[in-house]
């Protein structure tokens, strides 16, 4: 049964900002406020970032997503078909750059 959610909850992440990691499709999340906290979700990860703000839990959310993606990348050759599922989705929307010391 699909859930119902109020357009006006949905955000969307475009970057990541961190300079060697590129979001290269939208991520769509769900912003919600519970128990005094707001929780920023993204069902596709099955992961979530909070804070006190909309801007702090957002900014969590894309720090988690960044730690996901580097454990998983580190874990590949061992991940179970949940993490794998995860780590799939991660390596088509997110876009790894090679930076050059100058």
């Amino acid at each position: 049964m699909a859930v119902a959610v109020a357009q006006d909850n949905v955000r969307v992440l475009q970057d990541l900002r961190v300079p060697n990691l590129r979001l290269i499709a939208p991520l769509y999340v769900i912003v919600e406020e519970q128990d005094n906290l707001v929780v920023a979700s993204n069902a596709d990860l099955d992961i979530f970032g909070y804070g006190d703000t909309e801007a702090e839990a957002l900014q969590d959310l894309r720090e988690v997503i960044v730690e996901t993606y580097v454990d998983l990348s580190q874990q590949q050759h061992k991940l179970g078909p949940h993490l794998q599922a995860i780590w799939n989705y991660l390596n088509r929307v997110i876009l790894e750059l090679q930076l050059h010391a100058a």
